[in-house]
């Protein structure tokens, strides 16, 4: 959409591979980071986060960015997917460059649902994410919430003024279901047997708010 609107963009993302390639006309950088940790303590257990993990990613991904800075000074804007990101948000912010952060939820708000299943890991999620929350929205130019409710929430909890807030609901159009008929039947026909209704979700069980 953005460069349908003439602007030229770039995306740069965190993986587990260096790589560069072009989709649909954008340029894509992948940079390879540490993404988990290989053991797994007993206390990380407990909390349901690696500790290893949340330390380390803020500073390896800090230094490959900084790696990339005399490209990344060639851009005007940083759109950044997430409060996660911290090491993406700190270092735009030393280019002093416009930040528009897309929430993509409100990790707080899946934190205090988590203290029904586990006191501990949500409340130490719950204080965690909201001196990250608090402080990377507050720092944003621009804030992007998926819902009303989202919006509601992030102007209670963080204090964020409404005129740095949109709300851009979290939706794609779906292809359309006639140019799948034959495969879909076939896939029907061989895995679902009696059933009318099928709901179907495709996702990253890695991320707290997709297994919540």
């Amino acid at each position: 959409k953005l460069i349908r609107e003439g602007n030229e963009e770039a995306v740069y993302q965190f993986n587990n591979r260096n790589e560069r390639t072009i989709s649909d006309g954008i340029n894509i950088t992948s940079i390879a980071v540490r993404h988990q940790s290989p053991y797994e303590s007993r206390i990380e257990k407990l909390i349901g986060f690696s500790l290893t993990r949340e330390l380390l990613f803020p500073f390896e991904g800090y230094s490959k960015l900084r790696a990339l800075k005399t490209e990344l000074l060639g851009f005007d804007t940083f759109y950044i997917e997430g409060p996660l990101l911290i090491n993406a948000f700190l270092f735009a912010k030393s280019l002093r460059r416009p930040i528009v952060l897309d929430t993509h939820c409100v990790n707080k708000e899946v934190a205090i649902k988590i203290k029904g299943q586990n006191k501990l890991a949500g409340t130490v999620r719950t204080i965690a994410w909201h001196i990250i929350e608090k402080n990377i929205l507050g720092r944003s130019d621009k804030v992007i919430a998926i819902s009303d409710h989202d919006k509601a929430f992030i102007e209670q909890h963080f204090k964020i003024p409404p005129s740095k807030l949109e709300v851009i609901p979290h939706i794609v159009e779906p292809a359309a279901a006639s140019k799948h008929r034959q495969e879909a039947g076939q896939l029907k026909r061989r895995f679902i047997k009696g059933f009318k209704q099928i709901a179907c979700y495709v996702g990253d069980f890695g991320a707290i708010q997709n297994i919540e």
